[in-house]
């Protein structure tokens, strides 16, 4: 194998080093990024903020049952009506109330068949839901009342809950912040370290509605005259951040 000068060598070593204009190669700088190797430390912080509740949610529910369908709906509107007619007024400028969820099922008679050895029907069930969004949580008690007195039947749902403002957001943030930061000094202590620079943080804040009854009552049993507290809500937020890690003889 021929073998190459020593000054040729020497020449293409030079070659891969980057030069400026007049010739001179800038030294190279080793602290522009972390080493692949340098260790990094992953703590989540969490946080949660109770909040009144400000809002309810209630679902209810007007049932009919007939011979024929025609006749089921046709009570069945009336009396969604005069539920309808009845809430009106006590829904505020900002509160929502709507119908859905309408639905005609047919009963049938127990081990009796037609003609046709079909399934005999024994009538016919019209459910229809008024659902109701309000900030006025303490007016939900005679809201209850009203509805009932004016035909509703049944309660599918009903909800308190809270909308957090800006500022609870970003006091549920601070929180998990701190929370999370006093956790990676305390790990980084035990491992002989320093926290240094943050390198990735992600943030996120949720809050659930919180069920006040878990499903379906009769109106009857929840009448005004039995207080209805509205409770509090929570919104929780969690942040994960990165750290790397540094030698604190350094």
């Amino acid at each position: 194998m021929r073998r190459l000068p020593f000054t040729l060598l020497l020449a293409l070593a030079a070659c891969a080093l980057p030069q400026r204009a007049d010739g001179v190669v800038p030294p190279v700088d080793r602290t522009a990024a972390p080493a692949a190797d340098t260790a990094r430390l992953h703590i989540t912080g969490t946080a949660t903020v109770r909040l009144p509740a400000d809002r309810a949610r209630v679902v209810f529910a007007v049932l009919t049952e007939g011979a024929t369908a025609s006749e089921a709906s046709a009570e069945n509107a009336e009396l969604a009506e005069a539920v309808l007619a009845a809430l009106r007024p006590r829904i505020g400028p900002d509160d929502r109330i709507e119908t859905q969820g309408y639905r005609v099922q047919p009963r049938y008679r127990s081990g009796s068949r037609t003609d046709e050895g079909l399934p005999e029907i024994r009538s016919y069930m019209v459910s229809n839901s008024v659902v109701v969004v309000t900030e006025d949580v303490d007016g939900v008690g005679p809201m209850l009342d009203a509805a009932l007195d004016a035909g509703a039947n049944r309660v599918d749902q009903l909800v308190f809950f809270a909308e957090p403002t800006p500022e609870q957001r970003e006091e549920a943030i601070a929180r998990a912040t701190e929370c999370a930061r006093r956790e990676a000094e305390a790990t980084a202590a035990a491992l002989g370290m320093r926290l240094g620079p943050v390198v990735e943080v992600r943030t996120q804040v949720g809050g659930g509605a919180a069920p006040r009854f878990g499903g379906a009552i009769e109106l009857q049993a929840a009448r005004a005259d039995t207080p209805i507290e509205a409770g509090s809500d929570q919104i929780t937020a969690s942040v994960s951040v990165v750290w790397t890690l540094l030698d604190p003889t350094r």
